[in-house]
């Protein structure tokens, strides 16, 4: 059979047809030492088009400066690579989480293993040695997703010849229905609060059910109110921002968490109330500070104007609540699930429900909150009876 050799404009790169869906691919790695020409070849099995994807994307590696080679490559090597280039897609506060998960669960045991002899039951093994530990469920299945994900793309661009992960069964993780506090034990919450510098925050988290990032990067340019005209009692915020603490980097601005999360929430009478007595306090702190106040624009801020942090804000919420005893201990975000209660008692659609909430669907805040919704299945029967008769 005639070799074929296919050349392509991407900086010393090239493949050749050695066999049946089999190819060389031959690129220029990085510099030698010395700084001379050093070439890589490596085999590729698969299609002239997928041989060519692979060739860009080791080629992309080389440019970025996270090229390993293929043959000795670890798990742990390629993980760092492939969350090193995933930088612009996902949230700082989720690469963190992903490295997080590597450190503690994955490298431990699978880390030296080279990616070409990662197997199934390493995986499993795994898995296996976290539940051992007392790892709990949830956490095991974030790293079989990192793991799926990771490797997925490894398949795609050719490092691997097959993704291990679609052998390995998901972790199963039962689903509790979410614990939460009656509007009574909320305001016996608020009382014990009277205090606290994050009040008004916890405040707009009940009225809202927004997640504690949103609240800490809602800005005033995100609000529609009057604020001058005392009788106006409604308003409108827009979720567009957060705001998270990320190791290393400090207070980060990004996207709320998905598409459907940047949404539009109406304010009744009570939140206008409490934002407008905010905004006040404000003004106060602006006028005490000296001339040093940060005019950031953010509506929740220390007596200096910088915006609050959002495991500050969980960590002065779990002191009120351990302070006050009478209260189930629940964490920050249990005022979003209040939130959601509330309104299903009053009878909102579903649909509003999970907008106002930013969910992703109907069918995920149903999965969630459904337990809190009417039996119906009475009125159900007699509609189909007085519908349809006896036949």
């Amino acid at each position: 059979m005639t070799k074929r050799r296919t050349r392509r404009p991407w900086g010393g790169g090239s493949i050749t047809q050695t066999g049946a869906n089999r190819w060389k691919v031959r690129f220029d790695g990085p510099p030698a030492a010395d700084g001379k020409r050093r070439q890589t070849s490596e085999r590729f099995d698969g299609t002239k088009l997928e041989a060519e994807r692979y060739l860009a994307g080791r080629l992309h590696d080389r440019d970025r400066g996270t090229l390993v080679d293929r043959s000795t490559q670890t798990l742990d090597q390629y993980l760092a690579a492939w969350l090193n280039g995933r930088g612009d897609d996902i949230s700082p506060r989720t690469l963190q989480g992903y490295k997080t998960l590597q450190r503690a669960y994955i490298s431990p045991t699978l880390g030296d293993l080279q990616l070409q002899r990662l197997q199934p039951m390493h995986v499993e093994e795994m898995l296996q040695g976290l539940r051992r530990r007392g790892i709990g469920a949830q956490t095991a299945l974030h790293a079989y997703r990192m793991l799926s994900t990771a490797l997925s793309a490894a398949y795609r661009l050719g490092i691997v010849t097959r993704n291990v992960m679609t052998f390995v069964d998901r972790p199963k993780v039962h689903r509790k229905e979410p614990v939460m506090w009656t509007s009574t034990e909320f305001d016996c919450f608020l009382q014990s609060a009277t205090e606290s510098a994050f009040r008004d925050l916890f405040v707009l988290a009940a009225h809202t059910g927004m997640r504690r990032s949103e609240l800490c990067g809602l800005r005033y340019q995100n609000i529609e109110i009057d604020w001058e005209d005392k009788k106006v009692k409604e308003g409108t915020l827009f979720v567009r921002e957060t705001l998270q603490r990320v190791v290393g980097k400090g207070l980060i601005v990004g996207e709320p968490k998905s598409e459907r999360s940047k949404r539009r929430i109406k304010l009744g009478a009570s939140a206008v109330a409490v934002l407008k007595r905010n905004r006040v306090k404000q003004l106060k702190q602006q006028l005490a500070s000296g001339g040093i106040y940060a005019e950031l624009d953010y509506v929740f801020t220390d007596a200096l104007g910088q915006p609050y942090d959002s495991d500050r804000a969980s960590k002065e919420f779990n002191r009120i609540v351990r302070r006050t005893q009478e209260l189930p201990s629940l964490p920050l975000h249990s005022l979003r699930h209040l939130h959601a209660s509330l309104l299903i008692a009053g009878g909102t659609h579903l649909r509003v429900i999970a907008e106002r909430l930013g969910h992703s669907s109907t069918a995920l805040t149903a999965d969630r909150y459904g337990h809190l919704f009417p039996d119906s299945q009475d009125e159900a029967a007699a509609a189909i009876d007085a519908a349809l008769g006896t036949g």
